[in-house]
């Protein structure tokens, strides 16, 4: 750095680098909404391993990384209406052949998120455009707070307030190492059978009716004010009304049962190979930490008691007599011998945090003793 310094005769290296990073911010700003949601917007599949009813889930990221989130968040009504329509036309074809256009519901974007990474604070937030957005965003960063993305911004969606539209992921920032890893975890262990369904079919007829988008001044202009009338003129009763209309959505209720928290078991519900597990519980006792600060943590609830695995870092919320939240574990089977016991083990995903008074509540009366799930013993071959 100090060499390319000299023979570019830069006496200010770190401000250079601001000046760039703020002529890119700028940059980006100027793009408009269209190329903001496309314009670095990395596809993905992942199985969803739990439901494989529901196979493939097809969903994206796209990164925006500015020294100030302020300019872009101005537009946050026009960056989620970009979003649903990009999830739409994601389902677009043309024959190499024919040149013949067509659309495959089946080739859509589920979801589509996106974050904007500042630079200076080395901060992320994602904007949230619906349903299956938010879902993700709180089973992935369940540390996260909520609020809207710009001052007046209106509800995107059934299920979405308008303060649920920015999700403040906190230091996260990277895509690679953070961002896509934690969503396809959680996708990994099972979505809701309404997140694979298909668009709103009145939405994709007004997405039909659309001009073709245009080139302007260095980027792309799109009028979207028939589909946006659409998505935002409505008041939220009115849409969670519609909602029950919508294809795929025969259980609104569960839905935003699922959205609200994630699905939380009990001890007696849980068996050997289970993934994604979320529950709440007691702390029975505890034994000492190994050479590794890893440590066995007998927990339970009415149903039954099973020994937690504990990292270093997860024993900070075992004290025994407390109430503790799980999320993300998976149920191992720990092998001795011939034989194998369970255990409930925490991945680097996964999240063991001191239970809020509300969820503590939940777990009533004392750990069931008697039904230990991690003294069955299981033949191993």
């Amino acid at each position: 750095m100090v060499v390319l310094a000299t023979i570019g005769e830069v006496d200010d290296v770190e401000a250079l680098t601001g000046k760039l990073f703020q002529a890119k911010t700028k940059y980006i700003v100027g793009l408009g909404p269209y190329e903001m949601v496309r314009g670095d917007q990395k596809n993905f599949k992942t199985w969803d391993e739990v439901n494989k009813e529901n196979g493939d889930v097809r969903w994206s990221v796209a990164v925006l990384e500015v020294t100030d989130t302020t300019a872009i968040l101005e537009q946050a009504e026009d960056i989620l209406m970009h979003l649903h329509v990009f999830k739409y036309q994601k389902g677009d074809t043309e024959a190499e052949e024919t040149g013949e256009k067509s659309h495959d519901s089946h080739l859509e974007c589920q979801c589509a998120m996106l974050f904007l990474v500042n630079t200076v604070t080395q901060t992320s937030v994602a904007l949230i455009c619906g349903a299956r957005e938010k879902w993700l965003a709180q089973q992935a960063f369940p540390d996260a707070t909520w609020r809207k993305a710009c001052k007046g911004i209106r509800s995107p969606s059934s299920h979405v307030r308008a303060d649920e539209t920015l999700c403040d992921v906190g230091t996260l920032v990277s895509r690679k190492l953070q961002f896509m890893p934690m969503c396809i975890d959680v996708i990994k262990a099972g979505v809701p059978p309404w997140f694979t369904k298909t668009s709103d079919k009145e939405f994709v007829q007004i997405v039909l009716r659309l001009k073709s988008p245009t080139s302007a001044n260095g980027g792309v202009t799109w009028d979207l004010r028939e589909a946006k009338k659409y998505v935002f003129t409505e008041d939220l009763q009115k849409k969670q009304k519609k909602a029950h209309q919508w294809p795929g959505t025969r259980d609104v209720i569960s839905m935003e049962r699922a959205m609200s928290r994630p699905k939380f078991i009990q001890v007696a519900n849980m068996n050997a190979g289970m993934d994604g597990v979320a529950t709440i519980v007691k702390v029975v006792n505890r034994a000492d930490a190994d050479k590794e600060g890893k440590a066995e943590v007998v927990v339970g609830d009415t149903t039954g008691v099973i020994t937690l695995r504990a990292e270093a870092k997860e024993l900070e919320a075992c004290v025994p007599g407390s109430c503790i939240r799980i999320q993300n574990a998976k149920v191992k089977m720990h092998r001795t011998g011939n034989s194998g016991f369970m255990r409930l083990a925490v991945g680097k995903w996964g999240k063991v945090a001191e239970a809020t008074e509300d969820e503590a509540a939940q777990v009533k009366g004392e750990a069931n003793l008697e039904n230990d799930r991690s003294a069955v013993e299981h033949e191993q071959k």
